[in-house]
């Protein structure tokens, strides 16, 4: 095998994989070391060229004359599957027999390793699959697995060349983080197991305490879309708040919450709703995914988001709750440093409303940044005559901040007056105000609006900006629908024109800054391990004595960029031994 470590340990040897992330990650687990001078990610690449193509490996296989290529394979794993959990069944009733016996049975035509493995992964016939594979086959899968990603590589790599912008955001941003993301789900976050039992404990009391309150409307199961609409509609006969696609009465989150004033009831539903979430994801979901280190490693993905933003599954840490909420504060203080660390926690502050000065080069809201005051505020200052008021008595807890900072980020994402009036707590009529106010303020971000809406309808793409040139494309095929059924399909497009590049572009941010932080701790020895991203914020496990002069450096590589044009990036730092509990510090 040496010749083959030289290989992967070469630098100057190119490598190209798909997912990589993954094959450096199993590699690192079975040998302890990471293979060095990864050139390409075929999955990545396929994505940066057509963010809406399928880019796992049997689909791209098309691509290249080798369709089908995993047939063999995915044919024995789907039979095994299937025999596995006949023989899971059998197991599940064994071990009820065992519990009420005390005694330890084997099951007929099942061997005492297939039985002993069964137990060990909990029933998942996918735990065992791949081992179950037949030699013969498993070696004509990774055959054909090897040759199609090479085949790929060589058509991708072509297809990027030809892309100098494409190629650039790969080079700078894409390619490093993909060996970036390997070393930061290798570190995991480190999550206590009796926090978490503690926390399930605690929601299925408050479960209980609110199916005791609606018990009193008789047998209905919360959780049948069909019983809740016949309570709801029929039973209390409350007015429908807005229809399904197939035109019935909805009962999602959004007309339950226009149902609140209607009936007490529906407060309870919603709560019962959260709950039931948080036990189910975030209490009893968490459980299975801490390794014996104390700690969860979930999978990073880079091409998670058309705008660039990544995600996260198995399981998803970046949609736990925020903590203003007591069970999402409860969810977050599970996470726990190790003795001698605190969590430090560092978050761009109003990124998204930078990066549109920056792309707009709106002279005005630059202006508001560099003064350093709270943006909403100064902007409900400098409109402070749609109230009537002088924009010395508008104050940081005014009801005007509120209308202001609705807005600032409503405008992003295209939100109507209506629905920036229902956020802001105001009439849509002062929506409207506040909307023509700040555009008659900030002028160039109202022309940079309709400068990306135009260009997109013109080509039909939107791009995200990297060190001033296009980065990332984003396909917009509605935005030319005028039908009337593609209306909706269109008004999504349209707001994604200007969306895009705005949120894009901080998210490539966000990536870059996770590169560096990376770089810092592999090859300038921060003291620190980055153990997850989450939208705007990295998230660090750092050495109680060392919190300071981590957070002094984390915060320089987040915000040092040279092409800015004069609009400053700020970074918030948190710090605390739980991630629920975190304090606000400044180097």
């Amino acid at each position: 095998f040496e010749p083959v470590k030289r290989l992967l340990q070469d630098p100057r040897v190119k490598k190209v994989g798909q997912n990589v992330k993954y094959d450096l990650a199993a590699i690192r687990d079975a040998l302890g070391w990471w293979v060095e001078g990864i050139h390409g990610d075929t999955r990545l690449w396929r994505k940066l060229l057509d963010p809406e193509a399928e880019a796992n490996l049997a689909s791209m296989g098309e691509l290249v004359g080798m369709g089908g290529h995993k047939l063999e394979a995915d044919q024995f794993i789907t039979d095994f599957v299937k025999n596995t959990r006949s023989a899971a069944a059998k197991v599940a009733r064994r071990q009820e027999e065992e519990e009420s016996s005390g005694q330890t049975f084997l099951i007929p035509n099942i061997t005492a390793d297939q039985d002993a493995e069964m137990r060990l992964s909990g029933g998942d016939p996918y735990a065992l699959a791949y081992a179950r594979v037949p030699r013969s086959i498993l070696l004509r899968y990774n055959g054909r697995d090897s040759v199609v990603t090479s085949l790929i590589a060589n058509t991708l790599e072509g297809q990027l060349a030809a892309e100098p912008n494409i190629q650039r955001i790969w080079d700078r941003v894409v390619g490093p983080a993909s060996t970036a993301i390997a070393r930061v789900e290798r570190w995991g976050v480190p999550c206590s197991v009796d926090s978490l039992n503690t926390f399930e404990r605690e929601l299925t009391l408050n479960q209980a305490l609110i199916q005791k309150r609606l018990s009193v409307y008789g047998n209905v199961n919360w959780g049948s879309t069909l019983q809740l609409r016949k309570f709801l509609y029929e039973d209390l006969g409350l007015a429908p708040q807005g229809t399904t696609d197939s035109g019935l009465p909805a009962t999602d989150e959004q007309a339950l919450k226009a149902l609140k004033a209607q009936h007490p009831a529906v407060a309870d539903i919603l709560d019962l709703r959260f709950i039931n979430k948080m036990k189910g994801t975030y209490a009893e979901g968490m459980l299975a995914h801490i390794r014996d280190d104390d700690r969860i490693h979930g999978s990073i993905n880079l091409d998670g988001a058309r705008s660039g933003r990544t995600s996260m599954t198995d399981p998803n840490l970046q949609n736990i709750p925020r903590k203003d909420s007591p069970e999402g504060k409860m969810a977050k203080d599970c996470f726990v440093a190790p003795p001698g660390h605190l969590f430090l926690q560092a978050d761009y502050g109003q990124l998204e409303l930078r990066i549109a000065a920056l792309l707009s080069g709106d002279e005005e809201m630059v202006k508001v940044f560099k003064s350093g005051v709270d943006y909403h505020l100064r902007t409900a200052q400098l409109i402070s005559f749609v109230w009537g008021k002088k924009p010395e008595e508008i104050t940081r807890d005014s009801a005007e901040r509120t209308g202001a900072k609705a807005f600032n980020f409503g405008i992003m994402y295209g939100m109507s007056d209506s629905s920036i009036a229902k956020n802001a707590n105001c009439s849509v009529a002062q929506a409207s105000a506040i909307r023509q106010a700040i555009f008659g303020t900030f002028k160039k971000l109202a022309k940079w609006i309709q400068e990306q809406l135009a260009y997109a309808r013109r080509t039909g793409v939107a791009w995200t900006v990297w060190e001033g040139c296009k980065a990332r494309r984003r396909p917009l095929y509605r935005i030319a629908d005028m039908s009337e059924a593609g209306s909706r399909g269109r008004s999504t497009a349209e707001n994604s024109s200007y969306n895009t590049p705005v949120q894009g572009t901080a998210s490539e941010f966000c990536i870059a800054s996770l590169v560096r932080c990376v770089n810092l701790i592999e090859n300038d020895g921060l003291p620190a391990e980055l153990v997850l991203p989450v939208h705007d914020s990295l998230l660090f496990v750092v050495p109680e004595k060392k919190v300071l002069s981590v957070a002094a450096e984390v915060q320089g590589a987040m915000t040092d960029y040279n092409w800015l044009c004069g609009v400053p990036l700020e970074v918030d730092l948190e710090v605390g031994k739980s991630w629920g509990s975190l304090s606000k510090i400044k180097v």
